[in-house]
């Protein structure tokens, strides 16, 4: 996987984080179970922010290629 696919299929989880954020308002979940959710998927994208912006990705995809 290349460092631009990498960041792509990273960057449609965090598209999809956003999502399921967003969805909680109409969500009939409890007001505990809603802040739970919150904190969960916003720690994950911050997960997922810090390796994309990651000044080693670049040579992390480029190690896990195949060679020959």
């Amino acid at each position: 996987m290349t460092a631009t696919e990498f960041r792509d299929k990273k960057t449609r989880e965090i598209q999809e984080l956003f999502e399921k954020l967003s969805s909680l308002e109409e969500s009939s979940l409890s007001p505990e179970m809603k802040e739970r959710l919150v904190r969960t998927y916003q720690r994950q994208i911050e997960r997922l922010t810090a390796v994309l912006d990651s000044p080693a990705l670049e040579r992390l995809c480029s190690i896990s290629k195949p060679s020959g």
